[in-house]
């Protein structure tokens, strides 16, 4: 993306923003444009696969305390899979934190 500024830059200065320009800047911005969006829809793909995921290590440890209970107060992280187990497994306090979502990475490219 930054090197599709810097050429549009390059061939702003030497056709003086003529038709030149606008021609390269039909071609590129397209191109651009469908990289960004791909590259979003990805990423929230990667945290839908993320929750899915710990999901499935809820589960796991759910089940590991099911086969020996006496070992529920080693596990840190959530037991089941539903909502608040996925916030127990991203860490205290991860489903209050407005910080979480503001710094995701989909949002600072979005």
């Amino acid at each position: 993306m930054s090197a599709s500024v810097v050429a549009l830059a390059l061939v702003a200065q030497t056709t003086d923003f003529g038709d030149g320009f606008y021609v390269f800047a039909l071609l590129v911005l397209p191109v651009v444009l469908f990289i960004g969006v791909a590259t979003y829809v990805r990423l929230i793909d990667t945290q839908i696969e993320d929750a899915w995921l710990v999901f499935g290590m809820n589960r796991l440890r759910h089940a590991y305390i099911e086969i020996a209970p006496e070992l529920e107060p080693y596990f840190v992280t959530g037991l089941y899979d539903d909502e608040q187990g996925l916030f127990e497994t991203y860490g205290p306090g991860a489903d209050i934190r407005l910080s979480r979502l503001l710094a995701s990475t989909s949002v600072l490219v979005g």
